[in-house]
């Protein structure tokens, strides 16, 4: 999956970030060059400014969504748009009704079938 993103502190610059499907590895690009990983604790990404500095930033889960945030300097920001609270209900609606009344709906839908 990928996702474009601008930061704050880069205004200037385009972000993208892409999560390989199967083993979760996460690779941010700030205008087309991949930026380079820390081996330490957290394995920030390691983000050059436009003063030359080095700018760590985190990619923490953000439960209950599947994409990161980012945290640069304890501020946190969103990758991608939080769900509004009608959406997440639209999409937990069809998951609810197989296991609340699954079986009773697909014998009514099978009876009626039948007939």
């Amino acid at each position: 999956m990928k996702h474009q993103f601008t930061l704050p502190a880069f205004p200037e610059s385009n972000f993208e970030l892409d999560i390989a499907f199967w083993t979760g590895k996460q690779i941010i690009y700030k205008d087309n060059v991949a930026v380079e990983r820390s081996t330490e604790k957290g394995k920030p990404f390691l983000i050059p400014d436009s003063n030359g500095e080095i700018v760590k930033a985190y990619s923490k889960p953000a439960y209950p969504d599947i994409v990161p945030v980012m945290v640069i300097d304890n501020n946190k920001y969103n990758i991608v748009e939080k769900l509004k609270w009608y959406e997440a209900i639209l999409v937990i609606f069809p998951f609810s009704i197989v296991f609340i009344g699954g079986g009773a709906l697909g014998g009514l839908i099978g009876a009626v079938g039948y007939i």
